[in-house]
């Protein structure tokens, strides 16, 4: 299934550049679903507290067009 990080910037809902494990997994429930034949359903279990970032959104311009293309840019922070 392509996921979200085939489609760069579907998952950051409220367009603020940060991807949060929330917005991820709204968009994977929508998405995972319906590219499965409603064989999958992501389930999200745990607590947290606050927002995790998954990542920040890159926009560039692409010069063969007008639109806009985003990556997903994750930064790895070793744990101390």
């Amino acid at each position: 299934m392509p996921g979200w990080a085939s489609r760069p910037g579907k998952a950051d809902r409220d367009g603020d550049g940060l991807v949060a494990v929330r917005e991820d997994f709204s968009y994977v429930s929508r998405e995972v679903p319906e590219a499965t034949g409603q064989d999958q359903h992501p389930v999200i279990k745990g607590e947290s507290q606050g927002e995790i970032i998954l990542g920040r959104m890159q926009f560039a311009r692409d010069d063969s067009g007008p639109n806009e293309r985003a990556t997903l840019n994750i930064q790895h922070r070793p744990s101390k």
